[in-house]
């Protein structure tokens, strides 16, 4: 054994018995932190000569097994049990089997042709949905500030394998770090050319749309029918109504016939129907901080019938996205603040159906903070009945019991954009007057966390059946 594999070995070793480590990525991400760089074959084989198994307490070093395993059952009937995944471009086949089976199942494969195994499971007329890993992720689009949050959260997602990005225009470059320094070390993924096709065909199960509302209206409905499952950053899937998207985005909506498919992507409102959804159309940042503020109120009709809700909004400038605009240069930024979008602001329809509001009810105004990311929402609510402090603690308390992202702070006390910037969380607080009827709502979020990729990946994990945690705190 040359001197690099036992030392590679030894600290495979070192690591299984020091950590539960879940599966073989967790494994070789851990081993590249360490600047070792290992393929999944290479990992395999220095599994199997350590005779180290998964259990669910993390790997463990087998009992010596018997030299003559148990007879597996005949090849096809072995490989429709274990396969998960086959792709006949690669000449691969994924399977999963006990640890005694492995070696003699792969010894059965490869003593086989790929082109009968392939006839074979072809036989079974498994659909495209059935071929996939919901765990395995494709992302279009990284290139933007939310893309590029996500990619920091999805490289580190301890039940996700390695995900795999697409952009229009790669360069040249076929990783993630190439193009994006800030990467290397810890962040190595492929980086691919935008291509539906190889999606479909590769084993991804779950895509993620960080474009466009109009790109995301063009890819969406190309991989639902394909048998992905879609999260989508973009406006293009928020509504019910087609006439909602046309009328406040100014955009056509040739996927005006999936649009019922999409469950809105707000955890703590939603979560059973995401769990279960093909599609979910993550909302927009500026919604979120209100409508997760308001919805406690709306449900309990405490807001006063006939009175006006004014959110008061200010957010980050990465908000407005990459696109080389004028006001948004250095220089205009910069020790300057100012409103935009009032009474037009493409967020105020999701305020109005997920709080149950009328138009005539709402003053939605919007402003651009001299900073790079963060919101915060002042919103002024006319109260129906005088209510204490401790009522509407406890209002809020309860009914976002049980939701680790919301945090909720104690009557008269207000949250910051420094407490919620770089995390997942929403933070609210509140201030009643001594009427008990005028209450003064902040609702605080990082517009690419909880407002963009974080919302995103949570919504996933809800997918997964996995803690909705999970890669966030």
């Amino acid at each position: 054994m040359g001197a690099g594999k036992t030392f590679r070995q030894g600290q495979i070793l070192r690591l299984v018995t020091g950590e539960r480590i879940g599966n073989q990525e967790e494994l070789r991400r851990r081993l590249a932190t360490q600047k070792m760089r290992v393929t999944q074959a290479t990992l395999s084989r220095d599994l199997q000569e350590l005779r180290l198994v998964k259990t669910q307490e993390g790997y463990k070093q087998a009992a010596a097994l018997p030299e003559e395993s148990t007879p597996l059952p005949p090849l096809s009937r072995a490989l429709a049990e274990f396969l998960l995944d086959i792709r006949p471009a690669e000449n691969l086949l994924v399977l999963k089997t006990p640890p005694s089976g492995a070696q003699p199942l792969a010894a059965a494969v490869d003593a086989a042709k790929f082109t009968e195994i392939a006839g074979t499971i072809a036989k079974k007329d498994r659909s495209p949905g059935e071929m996939k890993d919901p765990r395995q992720i494709a992302v279009v689009g990284v290139t933007g500030y939310s893309g590029l949050e996500l990619a920091r959260i999805l490289l580190r997602h301890p039940a996700l394998h390695t995900p795999v990005f697409y952009v229009r225009d790669a360069n040249g470059t076929k990783c993630l770090s190439e193009r994006f320094p800030q990467f290397r070390g810890w962040g190595e993924a492929p980086l691919r050319p935008l291509s539906v096709e190889a999606i479909v065909s590769s084993n991804a199960g779950t895509v993620f749309l960080a474009t466009p509302h109009e790109v995301s209206a063009e890819l969406a409905p190309a991989f639902l029918q394909a048998g992905l499952r879609v999260v989508d950053l973009s406006g293009a899937f928020r509504f019910r109504i087609a006439e909602t998207f046309t009328s406040w985005y100014k955009l056509p909506a040739p996927h005006a016939q999936w649009l019922g498919e999409a469950a809105y992507g707000i955890p703590e409102l939603y979560s059973k129907e995401i769990a279960k959804a093909r599609l979910v159309a993550n909302p927009g940042c500026y919604a979120t901080s209100v409508i997760l503020a308001l919805r406690p109120l709306t449900e309990s009709g405490w807001i006063a019938p006939d009175s006006t809700v004014v959110c008061d909004c200010k957010s980050g400038a990465s908000g407005a996205g990459k696109d080389p605009r004028r006001d948004l240069q250095f220089v205009e930024v910069d020790e300057n603040f100012k409103a935009y979008g009032v009474f037009t602001h493409r967020h105020t329809p999701e305020i109005l159906e997920h709080t149950g509001l009328t138009e005539t009810q709402v003053v939605f105004s919007t402003h651009l903070l001299p900073l790079a990311r963060g919101i915060l929402s002042t919103i002024y609510v006319t109260l129906g009945q005088p209510r204490t402090a401790a009522e509407v603690e406890t209002l809020f308390r309860q009914f976002y019991a049980a939701r680790p992202m919301v945090r909720i702070w104690p009557a008269g006390t207000v949250p910051e954009l420094q407490h919620v910037a770089h995390t997942n969380f929403c933070d609210i607080g509140f201030v009643l007057d001594s009427s008990g009827r005028r209450l003064v709502l902040i609702s605080c979020l990082d517009n690419l966390g909880k407002g963009a990729a974080g919302q995103a990946v949570q919504n996933l994990n809800h997918m997964l059946g996995i803690e909705e945690q999970t890669s966030l705190q």
